[in-house]
This record gives C-alpha cells, sequence and structure tokens, in this order.
C-alpha cells in the first residue's frame, strides 16, 4: 500500500484516537475497530496533544483517570474542533467531573468495563456514515 492509498484509507473512515494510561484499553479498542476504522492510541493526554496537532479525528475517547495530566486537563488544552466528537472513559462516574467534562465539550460518556456493543452504538450514532438508525432498528 503505497502512501495516496493509505491517505485516501485514512480520510474516507471514521478516523478515532483513543486516550488512556491502560494500553490494554488501547490495544482492545485498535484490535475491535481497525478493520473498520482508522485507529491510533495515545497512553497519555501530553503524547495525545502531539497527535492531534498532526491529525484530525471524527471521535476521541478520553480517559479520565490519568496519571501526570487527566481527562480534564487533555479537554482544557486540546482545542478539538467542533466536528470531533469527544467521549469520557471513566470507570469511576463522579457527577462534578462528568459536569466539568460536558462544559469542555465531550459529547457523550462511557463507562468501564465497556462492551463492544456499548462501543459500536456510540461510533453509529457519531460517525458520518449514519448506521446509528441501522444499529437503533435493529436493536
Amino acid at each position: 500500500m503505497n502512501l495516496n492509498q493509505i491517505s485516501a484509507e485514512w480520510s474516507s473512515t471514521v478516523r478515532i484516537l483513543v486516550i488512556d494510561d491502560d494500553e490494554s484499553i488501547i490495544k482492545m479498542l485498535t484490535e475491535m475497530l481497525q478493520n473498520e476504522h482508522a485507529v491510533k492510541g495515545a497512553t497519555n493526554a501530553k503524547s495525545a496533544l502531539e497527535i492531534l496537532k498532526q491529525n484530525e479525528f471524527d471521535i476521541v475517547f478520553v480517559d479520565y483517570d490519568m496519571p501526570e495530566h487527566d481527562g480534564l486537563w487533555f479537554m482544557r488544552n486540546a482545542h478539538l474542533p467542533r466536528n470531533t466528537n469527544a467521549l469520557l472513559f471513566t470507570g469511576n462516574l463522579n457527577k462534578h467531573v462528568l459536569f466539568e467534562m460536558f462544559k469542555l465539550g465531550i459529547t457523550g460518556y462511557l463507562t468501564k468495563p465497556v462492551s463492544i456493543e456499548e462501543v459500536q452504538c456510540h461510533l453509529d450514532f457519531y460517525s458520518r456514515s449514519g448506521k446509528y438508525a441501522d444499529y437503533a432498528a435493529s436493536a
């Protein structure tokens, strides 16, 4: 596959960034989604900002509880484009944190552990392909 093919593939799929300090979460989501989507991962908020400088994403999954910089820090510093949907990943749902994250621009959240069905439902809803209606009709 040459660079033009890679670029065309990247631009024609849903582009997803997964930010989580737990590498097994990144690996699981990458394996689960890579056949239909373009997925990149970052194990901390600071490296995610570097990835964002060079790439555009349709959906960003943001873990809240990360060492050094948490999900709030990421959302304050990311300046995501309006067309990028950010979803909070959390194992400990705190209403104050959730409220702050919504103020900073998240469009939804998932509680850990997540199932493939939950992730796919959110992806279908937020993706440009409009598959959410198909998923909802079959559920």
